[in-house]
């Protein structure tokens, strides 16, 4: 319908839709003249917003009318702004709550009114309910409709199929089972070496491994197709940029890479060992595996320990997030994906910080005692991804890993939600 996410639309998008394109209402376009009575209209909303989940998805315009004409609608409704008031209706009218995207009010040009716009992908979760009625609703032609008993339980099996098919797609990546022996190991990560664990493998310790698999939510299904020498062209341009540090790569395109049949491989080198790859797969599936952010420490009474740099570990993950809300923007894909973070062989590690000093005296008594291998994951969609949101998410996952290592509070964030980093180094 649009080439960018909704987050993003002005009102010449609306104005080419519908003048130029001229896209008449169908089964995946709704048009609203407006919302009119707040009371009235939380119903027809809720039935539109959920047809769409229920069905194959779609938008609804808030602002045009039946003719096609864009009229506008009012920018405020019962004292509130009119996208925080429908938030509201759908929170509170749909079950289980569906998921979409919805604009900023867009304005019309001399006029006090706006246009809203709502893009409902279809959902992984459906059936979805509108509670007032306790009806379900599917979209047919360009009308919402209630569904029939025998369609109810086609979505329920769905939603079903779609979840055994994403944990499918996880056993086959190993990623599902943190206590499968060969969780975390694939054709690539098997290959990965560190060259500071090497120094001291007379220890007789399993190379440990970091992982960020990035899952789109059908990843049965191909998300693009794009010549790989654009797309590498793009991903050069696109490799770097984001904070906290715009100047570190999240992989280099340039470097060595495999082409398969489904993706391509991007790998860095030392000493002709592997130690990172970047995998981007046309399902939208990506991951970053690497190794050398596990390194020796000599405490003060020269003991050597293992850890895992836990700020250089987050401070990539935050500019990993960057580039994802760029890649899927750049791909055409506005729907939700899984962020894992997998550590695999990290049993007895500890978490260091960004500088050791005598106040790390006592944390070397906080190591993982009881776990092999540990995953931590943040389901999020990429394209609508504030600065704010980026952070969270790292902040959310740095406090899981400090958990799981033995730590009562995180040691990667200050309360201000800022990252305690002086320089990421560049582990690859």
């Amino acid at each position: 319908m649009f080439t960018k996410p909704v987050s993003e639309l002005d009102y010449s998008d609306i104005d080419d839709l519908v003048n130029n394109r001229k896209e008449p209402e169908g089964y995946h376009l709704d048009y609203k003249e407006k919302i009119g009575d707040p009371d009235k209209s939380k119903k027809e909303l809720s039935k539109d917003i959920s047809s769409f989940g229920n069905t194959d998805g779609g938008f609804l315009i808030i602002g045009v009318d039946k003719d096609s004409n864009i009229v506008g609608t009012e920018s405020t409704i019962q004292s509130k702004p009119v996208d925080e008031w429908l938030n509201q209706v759908f929170s509170s009218n749909i079950e289980p709550p569906v998921f979409y995207h919805i604009s900023t009010p867009i304005p019309i040009p001399s006029s006090e009114k706006v246009i809203v716009v709502i893009h409902v992908p279809e959902s992984s979760k459906k059936p979805h309910m509108v509670s007032e009625t306790h009806q379900y609703f599917i979209r047919i032609n360009d009308s919402s409709k209630p569904s029939t008993h025998n369609q109810v339980r086609e979505m329920f099996d769905f939603s079903r199929r779609k979840q055994d098919e994403f944990q499918e797609f996880l056993l086959r990546r190993n990623l599902l089972d943190e206590e499968d022996p060969q969780f975390g190991l694939n054709i690539n990560s098997k290959s990965l070496w560190n060259e500071h664990i090497e120094h001291y493998k007379d220890l007789k310790l399993p190379t440990p491994i970091l992982l960020y698999s990035v899952i789109p939510k059908y990843p049965n299904e191909e998300k693009f197709n794009i010549p790989f020498n654009d797309f590498r062209e793009w991903l050069k341009v696109h490799c770097r940029g984001y904070d906290p540090n715009k100047s570190m790569s999240v992989f280099t395109p340039s470097g060595k890479y495999d082409m398969k049949m489904n993706g391509v491989v991007f790998k860095e080198y030392c000493s002709e060992q592997v130690t990172s790859y970047f995998e981007i797969l046309t399902n939208g599936f990506i991951e970053l595996g690497c190794s050398n952010n596990f390194f020796y420490v000599k405490t003060f009474n020269s003991t050597l320990i293992p850890s895992l740099r836990l700020t250089q570990t987050v401070g990539h993950e935050l500019i990993l997030l960057g580039f994802l809300r760029e890649f899927y923007k750049y791909i055409g894909y506005y729907d939700e994906v899984v962020l894992q973070i997998s550590m695999v062989n990290v049993s007895n590690y500890y978490l260091t910080s960004h500088q050791l000093d005598e106040t790390w005296g006592d944390r070397f008594n906080r190591r993982n005692k009881h776990h092999k291998n540990l995953k931590v994951s943040y389901r999020f969609n990429p394209t609508t991804l504030t600065e704010n949101d980026i952070i969270q998410i790292g902040k959310f996952h740095s406090e899981r890993m400090c958990f799981g290592f033995g730590n009562e509070q995180d040691l990667c964030f200050d309360k201000e939600n800022h990252i305690k980093i002086d320089q990421l180094f560049d582990y690859r």
